[in-house]
């Protein structure tokens, strides 16, 4: 990109931070244009950015009672942020419980998903079937998400939420819901479900927790990681370009070890700054149910849509949306 682009960008994203601060949305043009600096800066511009746009207001008070993980100290959370900053993710040794996963593997088979990517003779969304997939993967409406308990509980919990304040250095935005089936319909890797090396840039700074909800073996798709490669000092000057990358120029670069293949046991828990390069991978056999959460600074950056909380939804979730309106305005109270 030479320098004529490089301005032009620079005064797109300008006009587009005057537009959120009006407004609370970004135009599209200066998300692209925020896309195309980080990539051209090396993600020194995000920093930048950043600052003109991020959430302020009185420290957010995460409770530290009622976690899912535990106790878990200030000092856990510090190794936490730390790794996650020098490796880009970290893995957490304690589990979900069985009985959670089963509710949440039960709502997944109960509640119908937008076959991904879509087919015409496929209706719009549908019941998975696991025992005949018909598609590469289901996806799950936010909303849904959102109004069920046990994953109200789980955006809320006091570990996900102090470990995203610390990475992310005010208080934490929830950003994103996502739940998927991944199957074993096509051994073809898929650009639409993200199987290709990629980094994710919707927001400036934003963390993502990954939960495993079955089990996860090199059979059934593990979600695979380049470790440190989020780092300007790790990531060589040709990889760091927009959309999808092969495996091979990946592999060219980074040493076998750095490339992490997430196998783990049902209830697994592991969060990332996923400016790293990942991918999902294709299945040979059976079928992979993941729930994503994500944080971030602010709402700045892609496109988003307002969440209804209902009246009775999580007390500890209806206290943060009543208590920090600026920090949770995705989240609209009925």
């Amino acid at each position: 990109m030479g320098l004529l682009s490089k301005a032009k960008n620079l005064e797109v994203l300008i006009k587009g931070i005057s537009e959120y601060r009006k407004t609370g949305l970004t135009p599209m043009p200066a998300y692209y244009a925020m896309r195309a600096l980080y990539v051209t800066t090396q993600g020194r511009s995000n920093p930048v950015i950043g600052s003109l746009v991020q959430q302020t207001g009185r420290p957010c008070n995460l409770g530290g009672a009622g976690s899912l993980f535990g106790n878990i100290s200030p000092q856990d959370v510090e190794q936490i942020t730390n790794t996650i900053r020098t490796d880009s993710y970290y893995h957490f040794p304690q589990r979900l419980p069985d009985a959670l996963c089963d509710r949440l593997v039960e709502f997944a088979l109960t509640t119908k998903s937008k076959p991904t990517p879509p087919r015409p003779e496929l209706p719009p969304e549908m019941l998975y079937d696991r025992a005949d997939p018909k598609a590469i993967s289901f996806h799950f409406n936010e909303q849904f998400l959102f109004d069920n308990p046990d994953i109200q509980e789980l955006a809320t919990d006091p570990t996900f939420l102090s470990v995203a304040r610390s990475f992310l250095g005010c208080p934490p935005v929830l950003d994103l819901m996502a739940m998927w089936w991944s199957t074993a319909y096509s051994k073809v890797a898929s650009t639409e479900i993200a199987q290709l090396y990629h980094f994710d840039l919707d927001r400036l700074k934003f963390l993502k927790f990954f939960i495993y909800l079955t089990d996860v073996t090199m059979d059934n798709g593990p979600h695979v990681y380049v470790t440190k490669s989020h780092r300007r000092d790790k990531r060589p000057k040709e990889l760091w370009r927009d959309g999808r990358i092969p495996d091979a120029d990946v592999e060219a670069v980074f040493p076998k070890d750095d490339i992490i293949k997430v196998c783990a046991p049902r209830g697994s828990v592991f969060v990332g700054d996923t400016t790293a390069l990942h991918k999902g991978t294709t299945l040979e056999s059976g079928d992979r149910l993941v729930l994503e959460i994500e944080y971030c600074s602010s709402l700045f950056g892609g496109p988003f849509a307002p969440i209804h909380i209902k009246k009775d939804a999580n007390p500890r979730l209806l206290e943060l949306v009543k208590s920090y309106p600026n920090h949770w305005s995705k989240f609209i109270l009925d």
